[in-house]
């Protein structure tokens, strides 16, 4: 292993905790899906804890199973989140529930986790297979680019300012505008809604 590989964190009581490069791998993984311009969703069924509901928030939508288990249990181990939990979570549910998921390393209930806004549906494996062919065919249905900038907004909006924020929109918005097939989604909207006055 290289020594570039290697992160040492110095702790007051003189402990040393060695992680290897695996840790920064994981960060390059979830950074990466966390940035693909389609939407993407995580589906649960069982279990999504640590690392896995880590994986489960670097996406965009989460559906789970009525069965699922999810949490940030790390500190019962004395560890704490290595991949972005702590701040997915915050930014999923905000603040005060979850730091006491983070301090209490308690595993929620799917029913809780939704409740809490952690995920976005919960049902049976058979609503389940349901709901996502109609969600994939209503974000299929919305313009491919629309939906790519909003999302690429939705991510930065944490990282910028509101004045950047209007701009960045303005941008993206023009680039909506410019293309032929966005421009036929809006003659036929204006059309449709012509006949219906008429």
């Amino acid at each position: 292993m290289k020594s570039d590989q290697i992160v040492v964190a110095v702790f007051p009581s003189g402990g040393c905790l060695v992680y290897s490069d695996w840790i920064q791998k994981g960060h390059v993984v979830f950074n990466q899906l966390d940035s693909l311009p389609p939407p993407v969703i995580a589906k649960v069924e069982g279990y999504a804890l640590g690392g896995g509901l880590e994986l489960a928030m670097t996406c965009d939508l989460i559906v789970a199973s009525r069965d699922a288990k999810l949490g940030q249990p790390e500190a019962n181990l004395g560890l704490i989140t290595g991949w972005g939990g702590t701040f997915r979570l915050l930014t999923r549910v905000g603040g005060g529930k979850g730091q006491k998921l983070f301090f209490t390393g308690k595993i929620i209930e799917a029913e809780t986790a939704y409740a809490i806004r952690l995920v976005d549906f919960v049902g049976s494996q058979s609503e389940i297979e349901a709901y996502l062919p109609s969600l994939r065919e209503d974000v299929c249905k919305c313009g491919p680019v629309a939906v790519s900038q909003m999302l690429r907004l939705v991510n930065n909006s944490l990282s910028i300012t509101v004045q950047q924020s209007y701009v960045e929109g303005a941008a993206a918005s023009c680039r909506c505008t410019s293309l032929d097939r966005t421009r036929s989604r809006v003659a036929a909207f204006l059309e449709s809604r012509q006949r219906k006055r008429g």
